[in-house]
C-alpha cells in the first residue's frame, strides 16, 4: 500500500502501528521531522528513508511552522527485521550505493543487503527525456513507482501480452 502522512506544524502523530506489515517512510518534507521508534529518535530530512519493522509502534513529531509530509509504503510481512535510517545527504556521496545507469542514476537508500521480507527503496534520477528500459519486474519484492519530482508516463502491467495500463504522472503521483 502507499499513502501520505501529513502532519500539521508543532504537531505530533498518534502511536501509529502495522500488526503484520512492514514499512518505508520517505520524508518529502522541506523541513525536517522526526520519527521515534522504540525509544530513539530518528531526524528525517527531505529524502530520508526509514524502514519500520512489522508489529513496531511509531510517532511522526513535527516541529516545524509549515505541514510535514512522509510518504509511506508498506508491504505484507513474516519477519522483524532491525530499523535501518537512510540518510539521503550520505547515500547521494557514497559510490557504494549508486548506480550509475544509462540515463539514470539509481540511488539505493535501502537495498537487498538490509533486512526486510518484500520491501526495498531506491531513488531513481532520470535525466531528461530518457526513460526505464528494458521493461522489467520484481516477483520477489513490492514496487511502487513515486514521482518525487517532475513529470513523465509509466507503462504497467502483469506481461508483454497484457499492457493495459499507461499514466501520464506528476509530482507526487504514484503507480
Amino acid at each position: 500500500t502507499y499513502g501520505v502522512y501529513r502532519i500539521a506544524p508543532d504537531v505530533s502523530s498518534d502511536e501509529l502501528f502495522h500488526q503484520s506489515e512492514e514499512a518505508l517512510l520517505f520524508c518529502m518534507a522541506a523541513e525536517p521531522l522526526s520519527v521515534d521508534v522504540n525509544g530513539q529518535t530518528y531526524p528525517m530530512a527531505h529524502y530520508d528513508t526509514l524502514y519500520i519493522p512489522m508489529g513496531t509502534s511509531y510517532r511522526i513529531h513535527n516541529g516545524t511552522g509549515e505541514i510535514g509530509s512522509l510518504v509511506v509504503c508498506r508491504a505484507p510481512a513474516e519477519n522483524r527485521h532491525p530499523v535501518f535510517h537512510a540518510v539521503w545527504s550520505e547515500v547521494c556521496n557514497n559510490e557504494a550505493r549508486i548506480r550509475h545507469l544509462d540515463g539514470k542514476d539509481v540511488f539505493l537508500m535501502f537495498d537487498v543487503s538490509e533486512g526486510a521480507d518484500k520491501l526495498m527503496a531506491g531513488y531513481t534520477i532520470y535525466e531528461p527525456h530518457t526513460r526505464a528500459w528494458p521493461p522489467h519486474n520484481h516477483t520477489d519484492q513490492e514496487e511502487i513507482y513515486l514521482f518525487t519530482q517532475g513529470r513523465g508516463s509509466i507503462e504497467v502491467y502483469a506481461d508483454e501480452k497484457s499492457k493495459t495500463f499507461v499514466h501520464g504522472m506528476e509530482t507526487m503521483d504514484a503507480a
